[in-house]
């Protein structure tokens, strides 16, 4: 798999980095993609792929498991359809 996917997510909440972990090992596990997670602004959650983002949520709101990996495989269409 050559795509380049990056989680971003804030640095300052347990929950969403937490839930950034969740996704990544779902993307691996589901596609064969290997995320790799980066420190973001106060509240960010954004999933990049090949460095467009195919995810971009702040506050309060953050997208369900399946949610990421749609917009992943629809961002990289050499990932594997769950």
């Amino acid at each position: 798999m050559n795509s380049n996917v990056i989680i971003k997510h804030c640095p300052d909440s347990s929950e969403i980095a937490c839930f950034a972990q969740e996704a990544a090992d779902a993307l691996g596990r589901n596609l064969g993609i290997s995320a790799g997670l980066k420190d973001g602004a106060k509240g960010e959650f954004t999933v990049l792929v090949n460095g467009l983002p195919v995810i971009e949520e702040s506050g309060d709101t953050l997208p369900t498991i399946e949610e990421v990996q749609t917009a992943v495989r629809l961002g990289n269409p050499e990932a594997v359809a769950a």
